[in-house]
């Protein structure tokens, strides 16, 4: 009696203390994953494209997820982040599995379309609109082992008012990085040694060390994103780009099962002077960009292999079960390029990488 008493009693100290500040948003629903900055090849997907990515809650500066160099950026509802960012962006998120509140320094940086459609009180996964968030590759798989073999996982989420790292969401010249004393920057593996085990978790073989020092590197990645689409401060119309997962090879489909990436970006307003793509379009020499897939040339209605994608008109659409499933929609301007790792870009974009 008296041990169930104290492990009680230690759940209740553990409680409070995650979420002991005003909470902003929670709720249920499911884990994907959309990007990994450390392992760019795994679980039968190349990250190379996404990571290139410029994040929502930068929308006026470009800053892509590699620049950041952080596996803790997660996407929530499109909607609710584009309507306050302001309240939104940075902020720390708590994630739950099973019960079990991981300590991973999670937060807000970016929009998930499928998150943001659909009914946000639903339980049943749909790879076209359920309530949940999307993470990095790593963190998902930290939360759940079966990050890989099912594409998504069951969760529960509590976003805190407490900044874990800095954006400039209305173009004020805000200095962006992590917030001081954050450990949100760097890879997730390097984090996860400095973080103390939870006595819920206690029950894990592995959850029993706790280091005392964790070495991180921050880099200032100068690439400029090939896939990052930018939103005006002046303009009320966003709608939803996405960066795409290429499949290598049909073993590497029955691995991966259905991957489930869906990160929403917003337009960067084109000049009025000239045509030319802007800046945060010009592409760097690096490998990230080689595509791994051959891209496929069947009509959208036809019988597809799982785990492909390629570009519809404007539409970015991937083959689930045999079935073309739009994914995102590329906003006025801009265009869906890139074969099968399609992503959206100022016309002629794709004319100077050399890709078709």
């Amino acid at each position: 009696m008296m041990k169930a008493q104290i492990i009680a009693a230690a759940g209740l100290l553990f409680s409070s203390r995650a979420y002991a500040q005003q909470s902003l948003n929670e709720g249920s629903g499911f884990g994907t994953y959309y990007y990994d900055i450390e392992k760019i090849e795994t679980c039968g997907t190349s990250f190379a494209a996404q990571n290139q990515g410029g994040v929502m809650c930068s929308h006026i500066t470009s800053l892509p997820l590699t620049e950041m160099n952080s596996n803790y950026v997660v996407a929530m509802n499109n909607t609710l982040l584009r309507g306050d960012m302001a309240k939104y962006c940075g902020k720390k998120v708590v994630v739950s599995v099973n019960g079990v509140a991981s300590d991973l320094p999670l937060f807000i940086g970016d929009g998930c379309e499928r998150c943001g459609t659909g009914s946000s009180t639903s339980d049943t996964w749909e790879a076209n609109g359920a309530p949940g968030l999307d993470f990095s590759y790593s963190v998902l798989n930290e939360l759940s082992a079966s990050a890989c073999a099912d594409g998504h996982i069951d969760i529960t989420w509590d976003i805190v008012d407490e900044t874990l790292y800095n954006f400039d969401t209305d173009g004020s010249g805000t200095a962006q990085g992590p917030a001081s004393g954050s450990s949100s920057s760097g890879s997730s593996s390097s984090a996860a040694a400095s973080v103390a085990t939870t006595a819920a978790a206690s029950t894990s073989s592995s959850a029993s060390q706790e280091s005392t020092s964790a070495s991180q590197e921050s880099t200032s990645a100068s690439q400029e994103s090939t896939s990052a689409s930018q939103e005006s401060a002046s303009s009320a119309s966003t709608s939803a780009s996405s960066a795409s997962q290429a499949v290598n090879s049909p073993a590497d489909v029955a691995q991966a099962a259905v991957p489930t990436t869906m990160i929403t970006q917003t337009a960067k307003a084109t000049s009025t002077t000239s045509d030319a793509p802007t800046t945060s379009y010009t592409p760097t020499a690096t490998s990230g960009l080689e595509i791994l897939a051959t891209p496929t040339t069947s009509d959208p209605s036809a019988p597809c292999a799982t785990g492909v994608w390629q570009c519809s008109g404007d539409s970015l659409v991937q083959c689930l079960d045999g079935k073309w499933v739009t994914r995102a929609t590329c906003v006025d301007g801009l265009s869906c390029q890139g074969g099968d790792s399609p992503y959206c870009a100022p016309a002629g974009f794709s004319k100077a990488l050399g890709r078709n």
